[in-house]
Formats: structure tokens, sequence, C-alpha cells
């Protein structure tokens, strides 16, 4: 599961949300640049995840990938906001990898619409959600 970048972002999302509240947003102890150097270590290869046996349907595929992703995306937004969680020596690659991730998420979110408009999406439902936030 340390691999795993569904779970890096949920630590992330969490840690980041803990500063927030409880520290006036500043990386008091280290725990939110620890996850934000996580991520863009495993996501150095980019967002694609690969099909499990189950995941036939290229619908289905996105959808994981959208439920996966979201996660992340909202822990590095929060990241975002928390003083010294991103450090300036990696601020450019978080950028780019942020950008990256959000196309990803936007280009599945767009597909998994498209193409089950009668059927609600655990992933559709996430995402509209925290594109409130």
């Amino acid at each position: 599961m340390r691999q795993s970048l569904m779970v890096v972002g949920v630590l992330l999302e969490m840690a980041a949300a803990k500063n927030i509240h409880s520290s006036a947003g500043k990386d008091t102890d280290g725990q939110v640049a620890t996850y934000v150097a996580k991520a863009l270590a495993l996501s150095e290869a980019g967002f694609n995840e690969p099909l499990s046996d189950g995941q036939q349907k290229e619908t289905a595929r996105l959808g994981h990938v959208l439920g996966n992703h979201l996660p992340l995306w909202h822990g590095m937004k929060l990241a975002t906001k928390i003083e010294g969680a991103v450090s300036p020596g990696i601020q450019q690659t978080f950028n780019k990898r942020l950008q990256s991730l959000e196309k990803s998420i936007k280009d599945a979110e767009s597909n998994v619409r498209n193409a089950d408009k009668y059927q609600p999406r655990r992933a559709l439902q996430m995402y509209d959600q925290l594109k409130a936030l």
C-alpha cells in the first residue's frame, strides 16, 4: 500500500487538513512535506494505472482512475496552502505534476460522465464534492 498514489493521497490530505486547522497553516512537524515528496516520487512515471483483471470496460477504468486520483489531487491542493510543505527546490516539479494530475482527472471525469449518463458513479460524486472545495 505504500506504493499506492491513492493511499499517499489520503495521508497527504489528512496531514494537510490537520495542519490547516490546528497549526495555522504551517507544516510544523514536516509530515505534509514528507507526503508531498512521496507523492512526487510515486507519480514520476505519470498517473496512468494498469487495468486489473476485473476492469474490462474503458468507462470502468476511467472511473477507477478518477476515484483513485481524487484524494491525491485534493491533498496536493491543500498542500499548496501549507507554509513549508512544498520547498522551493521542488516547487516547479510539484506544479507540473499537479497540472498533469488535474488534466488527467478532468479528462476522466468528462469521459465517465458522458459514457454513463444514467448510472451514478461514486467517483463522479467524489469529484463533484471536492470540486467545490
